[in-house]
């Protein structure tokens, strides 16, 4: 105890030296942010900022406010030195008539009364040493019982710069100080060290716009500081274009794939059989580069194949003989038509592709994308547009001539079919990237003619013939495995292993259509049918999945046609409207929170959406996916999103991921289906003649709004709204 009461007494003998040093740092607060007057005058503010910077440096290293100071200010002759120099830095920011003759400073009319304490007027380079330099002296303060009379505070006087040469001089001057302060009590020995604490005073700059600021206040004259500063402008620029080439959507498709099913897919990295050939897949991985395409029918399972290739332990493994001494980077982009702009089109892909090879790459983002970066670096602005085509290629081109030295590339491109606008523009890219030995690309889509064509001769595998095993697989496991299927078998064994059997030769390798056949075969479990009612059900399944559609949908009970000719509807005009070119590009998936209070709460109830709690609207969306399962014959289905718009604190995984979800065609053919000439005339997708699809939209968006309203009044102003809107709906639609 005696010993802490000893340091705390030497603390309070360094209370006149503290006290000028704290007078000192606060006249650097009087002068006025110049950012009116031109980067010229900023750049002055940044060149005085930087020496009060060095001189919060020091204090920091010899701890001046806490109670292990460093002992050579027990020195006399030290510590009166170090008073002295405090001395000459004070006057030469106090002296107004030197401050206004020699050093070209005027008064500002503006009066501010500021203090150490405040937020500092325009933070660069000393804010967050002066935030802990200012919460230290209140500790000192507490300890020490100090009163505000016994350290002496300058007068309170705001200053412009008028002369920028004058001002210049001024700088020089202060420098000259701290220079000396340091040389006194030398602070960091090694310029390893001295780099390291200036780091962490660059590094609290964000904004690219003021590091550039500070480069150039400092190069020449503060060598450390414009070291760090340099790496991190460079970082800034990185991490700009990195962001720039992102996109909220660039993972959701993968995402929504389901993984494949147990033990399904095994076969693909095994060597092929001679029963059904195909090039070897997992030899093309070991040793070859170039194009491996994956073809298949619709449906049948190209998506799932590729994600269980890609995230396979065992596709690295191989991987690694291709890429010798080099590591390997493994990339995916996944098409899809049912989504966003990003999601479909060849900016998208080559975005995509460029985000994840720089991410892991960044040295390569200068010299990938020149243009951008020469416009990051030698503009005020921190706005630049995406790469266009053209310098998308030019990346690529840059990628593969530098990949021998950095690493080898497999990449993984799903949905070639799906891609938006010619596919021969997507196919172009993907060969023009597969003719360097350092990459190589898996590419899937159906059998379309321009990739039979773009292909040919290329080593592949066509997943429809293949799947049979897996297939079969999957109906033993569905059906073969449930506990009514068990007893079908203790009664009539060889009629119910035909029922399976069937299933299995009548999917023709499409897994989407065994998926639908299992289906019904297990609501007719439900139902307790017996063999002969399970026997007509597996005879009328249609062979094509275009017909297997209409089959479910016919199946809907009539009771619940029109709900799911609205559901239906709702969808497939939402993805029409999605692809007229004049769309709002952000607007084309319904959120299942905003469909399922639309079933329930009416305009004119629309206030109690307001105060849902998170597991009312967790029911609320549960109910809403059993019944579109009842009223769509599983063509729609609830699929996560990944924003977490309305996600609570508390709330479950499983509640984040059905609240958080939208409503979606099961397959991007079921849309294709609905798409298809006189679809629309079924007797099972009639709605009424005064329901509006586009109204309908429209007030979702309604109860969207509402559900993210966070303040009573926007509240009060959307209610307002409604009531005009439910009374216009109603005269329209016939439904409040």
């Amino acid at each position: 105890m005696a010993e802490v009461a000893g340091l705390v007494v030497g603390v309070a003998g360094l209370v006149g030296l503290v006290g000028a040093f704290k007078s000192v740092v606060e006249l650097f607060h009087n002068f006025v942010d110049s950012r009116d007057l031109g980067r010229d005058y900023e750049i002055l503010d940044v060149k005085l900022d930087i020496e009060k910077t060095i001189l919060l440096q020091w204090a920091e290293y010899v701890r001046l406010l806490r109670s292990d100071y460093d002992r050579r200010l027990d020195d006399a002759g030290i510590r009166k030195a170090v008073e002295q120099i405090l001395a000459c830095i004070r006057l030469l920011l106090s002296d107004e008539t030197k401050l206004k003759q020699l050093y070209g400073l005027s008064d500002n009319e503006k009066k501010h009364d500021h203090s150490a304490t405040e937020a500092i007027h325009n933070p660069t380079v000393s804010n967050h040493r002066m935030e802990r330099f200012v919460q230290e002296f209140q500790a000192l303060k507490l300890r020490l019982d100090l009163r505000n009379d016994k350290l002496s505070l300058p007068k309170k006087v705001r200053w412009a710069i008028h002369d920028k040469q004058k001002f210049e001089i001024l700088v020089k001057e202060v420098a000259h100080f701290t220079t000396k302060l340091n040389e006194l009590i030398p602070t960091y020995r090694s310029q390893a060290v001295i780099q390291t604490v200036t780091d962490e005073d660059i590094a609290a700059i964000t904004q690219l716009r003021k590091l550039k600021l500070v480069l150039d206040a400092s190069t020449g004259q503060r060598n450390a500081f414009a070291e760090s500063t340099e790496r991190h402008i460079i970082q800034a620029c990185q991490n700009q274009i990195l962001r720039l080439l992102w996109f909220r959507k660039i993972n959701d498709r993968e995402e929504s794939i389901s993984p494949a099913h147990a033990r399904t897919f095994h076969w693909a990295l095994k060597r092929p059989t001679s029963e059904v050939p195909w090039d070897d897949f997992s030899s093309w991985l070991r040793h070859d580069s170039g194009i491996y395409w994956i073809s298949g029918k619709a449906g049948s399972g190209k998506s799932t194949l590729m994600k269980y290739l890609f995230y396979h332990p065992k596709t690295r493994d191989l991987l690694t003989t291709w890429a010798g001494n080099t590591s390997c980077s493994l990339i995916r982009h996944y098409f899809w038509s049912l989504g966003s702009d990003e999601q479909k089109s060849q900016e998208g892909l080559t975005q995509a592709l460029l985000y994840q090879i720089l991410s892991s790459n960044r040295t390569l983002i200068e010299e990938a994308l020149p243009t951008m970066w020469t416009q990051l670096r030698s503009t005020e602005s921190e706005v630049v547009g995406l790469p266009s085509i053209a310098e998308s290629r030019y990346a690529f081109r840059t990628i593969a001539s530098a990949s021998s030295k950095l690493s080898k590339f497999c990449i993984f491109i799903d949905g070639i079919d799906e891609f938006e606008g010619d596919h021969v523009d997507g196919i172009t890219i993907i060969k023009e990237l597969a003719v360097h030995s350092h990459i190589k690309i898996i590419a899937s889509s159906r059998p379309i003619p321009d990739c039979i064509t773009s292909f040919e001769g290329l080593p592949m595998l066509q997943l429809h013939h293949l799947t049979l095993p897996d297939i079969t697989l999957y109906v033993h496991d569905v059906l073969g495995k449930h506990k009514y299927m068990h007893r079908l078998v203790s009664r009539h064994s060889e009629e119910a292993m035909g029922l399976m059997q069937d299933v299995i030769a009548k999917s023709s390798g499409v897994f989407l259509w065994v998926i639908l056949a299992c289906r019904s075969l297990l609501s007719g479990f439900s139902d307790y049918d017996q063999i002969q009612e399970l026997r007509s059900r597996v005879d009328e399944l249609p062979p094509q999945l275009e017909e297997m559609f209409k089959l479910m949908l016919m199946k809907i009970n009539k009771r619940h046609r029109l709900q799911g000719a609205r559901f239906l509807r709702l969808c497939y005009t939402m993805q029409q409207y999605h692809r007229n070119p004049r769309c709002n590009p952000r607007w084309y998936e319904i959120d299942s929170i905003d469909l399922a209070c639309r079933e329930v709460y009416s305009l004119s109830q629309l206030e109690a959406v307001y105060t849902l709690t998170g597991s009312q609207k967790r029911l609320l969306c549960e109910e809403l996916a059993g019944r579109l399962r009842s009223r769509c014959g599983g063509l729609l289905e609830l699929s996560r999103k990944k924003d977490p718009v309305l996600y609570q604190e508390g709330d479950t995984l499983e509640h984040h991921n059905l609240v958080n979800s939208v409503v979606m065609f099961m397959h991007r053919s079921v849309f294709e289906f609905l798409s298809g000439d006189d679809i629309w005339t079924m007797e099972c997708l009639q709605t009424p003649d005064d329901f509006e699809a586009f109204s309908e939209l429209s007030l979702l968006g309604l109860y969207s709004t509402l559900l993210e309203a966070s303040s009573p009044g926007s509240k009060c102003f959307i209610l307002g709204g409604a009531t005009y809107s439910g009374t216009e709906s109603k005269k329209k639609n016939g439904r409040n």
